[in-house]
């Protein structure tokens, strides 16, 4: 091969990996437009609520199996949403959970709710629809068995497991109950505070975390003790046990 072909070939070589990267770069750019289009439907409707059709339409994409094309299935879709946005945030969590290990101290509640709760506040201010994307996930049997199995929630996994942990002094059961209505209520909260446009600060910040902590420590009542001992003295069957 002459100077001149080889030259010829490396140039042809050449224009058709940047044809490939533009495509690759094309084709991501409409894989994420579906997903954003498809997190903020889902969190304002429910995923049952919303079809196929209308997210696609909501992307501005006009082929019929686009959706199919990139993710196979509505399954597909979700899983993808929740790669999209899980991925940062629990490089997040676990930036925060080194610092709470680097202070070489006892886990305390605030600095656990802290690392749960910042990076949903982040997301909430990159105008991301994905904290009412994930209540509206965590209503759905279904789809809640679907977050759960995801691969990037580790560092999720580690802060609730060492928050569960501080509540030691406290019966199972409650302790089961708060952490549900801790959940409940960021989400709950978070998605309100979205869909006012307003950013999230540092100092509100600190104020739900105040508000969580207390609720999620806060020493059980005579009455709340009284049921709680009465509880685990009752087996399956219903009959007290003795001694």
């Amino acid at each position: 091969m002459s100077a001149a072909e080889s030259g010829s070939a490396q140039s042809r070589a050449a224009a058709g990996a940047t044809k490939a990267r533009k495509r690759y770069s094309s084709g991501q750019a409409t894989r994420e437009l579906l997903i954003e289009a498809a997190e903020r439907l889902f969190g304002e409707r429910g995923v049952d609520a919303v079809s196929i059709n209308e997210i696609r339409q909501a992307a501005g994409q006009r082929h019929s199996s686009v959706i199919t094309y990139y993710f196979g299935t509505k399954e597909g879709l979700l899983r993808a949403i929740l790669a999209h946005r899980l991925q940062k945030i629990n490089a997040e969590r676990a930036v925060l959970l080194a610092e709470i290990d680097g202070r070489n101290g006892p886990d305390n509640a605030r600095d656990l709710i802290r690392a749960l709760l910042a990076p949903l506040i982040s997301s909430v201010n990159r105008d991301e629809s994905y904290v009412a994307f994930l209540l509206r996930m965590l209503l759905h049997p279904e789809t809640t068995q679907l977050f759960e199995s995801t691969e990037f929630t580790e560092a999720s996994r580690e802060v609730v497991a060492r928050l569960t942990a501080t509540l030691r002094d406290l019966p199972p059961e409650v302790a089961r109950e708060r952490m549900q209505l801790l959940y409940d209520s960021v989400l709950h909260t978070l998605s309100r505070l979205s869909n006012e446009k307003a950013p999230l600060t540092e100092d509100r910040l600190s104020h739900f975390v105040d508000a969580w902590a207390a609720m999620l420590t806060a020493p059980l009542s005579a009455a709340r003790s009284s049921r709680a001992v009465a509880t685990s003295n009752t087996p399956a069957n219903g009959r007290r046990r003795r001694g």
